[in-house]
Order: structure tokens, then sequence, then C-alpha cells
């Protein structure tokens, strides 16, 4: 988990602000699918200029199948970490 804690000079209270642990992006069937990944939320998918697309992926989209093999690659990496 990435993030940093903001500190208000004026009220002395903190608040975490958390960042998303990766960026990625994968094709299925040709076609290109890109998303932010947060341990604790998953995957967040986004549009070509990287804001989150309106409408997320169903679960019988490609977009699952290309984030799927790439978690499958990235827990590999980490296992032989």
């Amino acid at each position: 988990m990435a993030g940093i804690v903001l500190v208000d000079p004026f009220k002395g209270g903190a608040i975490f602000m958390d960042f998303p642990d990766a960026f990625a992006q994968g094709k299925h069937k040709g076609r290109l699918y890109r998303w932010s990944f947060h341990e604790y939320l998953g995957p967040l998918f986004l549009r070509k200029d990287g804001e989150p697309l309106v409408r997320q992926p169903g679960e019988k989209s490609g977009a699952w199948m290309a984030f799927g093999r790439w978690q499958k690659t990235r827990s590999r990496k980490q296992e032989r970490s």
C-alpha cells in the first residue's frame, strides 16, 4: 500500500491519502484494457486518458481475462521476491 499522511496545520488533524499499488494494461482478443489496481479494492478500469470508465466492465467482459492474466504474472513475480 502506497500513500502519504496529510496534516492540517490549522486544526491539527491528519488524513491518510492512499494511492493505487499498480497501473497496468492487457489485451484480450485484440482489445486493449487499462486499469489501476489497489490491493484492498481491486481493479478500476480506465479510459485511454487515465480517467475511470463511467461503466466498469461486466463479469463476462474480456477485460477480466486480461486482468486475470496480469494478476497471475504479478503474483508469480511477488512469490519470487
